[in-house]
């Protein structure tokens, strides 16, 4: 038997959400402000990527990222050049962390020929660049959804994750961040054709490179999931499952697939099984 601090119950690769931390840092206009931040490492796609760099419009809360096969300077230069500067122009502020991937002289020199301050959350705080851990956690898990047993596959749901996110109604602005962006809610999707052949061209993908034989473990594993619970209302006899605190990547399960039983319960959340 094991005792636990708290046995938390909820579906596989489905955490608990957790609100971005919304307005601590302030945000004057449109392009003032970009986040930035890494992903991974995941498994290795077919093309070589391993990671994900994204960033964050500060003001509508727009999100671009790229799969990359590495974390370092020279592809955060490319991605800050690419993707920020060449689309939005000159901007005022970089926040990121102080890895080494971003505290370069390389990125700073960067930064400096662009005329941007680029300023860096304080260690261990990563809710400092909120925005981005919010993206963060969406991104992964809706790839984790996804790519079912096709993993090296994952950097092919990028675009269509960010769509998604562009165009749903952020429940701070109440407007997507589409809206906010260009002045103009998105087209519907009964009405966009480009949408339309995304989709069947996503289906035909997916039927071809699903296995022809039901994956036996995750078939199991669903016909055993437990329904959500409070950490409260646990009791002797419940049949729980419990959180992996150490993952092989970041498409690794959320929970491990072992139910116990809770023999005996304690305060604070307490549980032996």
């Amino acid at each position: 038997m094991f005792i636990i601090d708290s046995v938390i119950i909820l579906q596989s690769n489905h955490p608990p959400d957790k609100l971005p931390n919304v307005g601590k840092i302030p945000v004057n206009g449109l392009f003032e402000r970009f986040g930035i931040d890494y992903i991974g490492p995941f498994p290795e796609s077919r093309p070589g990527n391993k990671y994900i760099i994204i960033d964050v419009e500060y003001f509508t809360n727009w999100p671009a990222a790229k799969a990359v096969s590495k974390a370092s300077s020279d592809t955060t230069i490319k991605f800050l050049y690419e993707e920020i500067f060449c689309n939005f122009g000159l901007v005022m502020k970089i926040l990121s962390d102080n890895g080494a991937r971003f505290f370069s002289k390389e990125v700073n020199d960067f930064a400096k020929y662009v005329s941007a301050k680029h300023q860096f959350s304080a260690p261990y705080s990563p809710t400092t660049n909120g925005k981005v851990e919010h993206i963060n956690r969406i991104i992964t898990r809706g790839i984790k959804k996804i790519v079912m047993n096709n993993k090296r596959n994952w950097d092919t749901m990028l675009p269509s994750i960010l769509y998604a996110y562009r165009t749903k109604v952020h429940k701070t602005l109440n407007i997507s961040p589409y809206e906010a962006l260009f002045g103009l809610a998105p087209r519907n999707i009964n009405d966009d054709s480009l949408y339309k052949l995304g989709m069947r061209l996503g289906l035909e993908r997916l039927y071809f490179l699903m296995d022809k034989q039901v994956n036996q473990e995750e078939k199991v594993f669903k016909e055993n999931e437990l329904p959500i619970k409070s950490l409260s209302k646990i009791e002797i006899g419940d049949q729980v499952i419990m959180m992996k605190h150490l993952k092989k990547d970041k498409l690794d399960d959320t929970y491990k697939k072992k139910i116990y039983t809770v023999v005996d319960k304690f305060h604070r959340n307490t549980f032996i099984w």
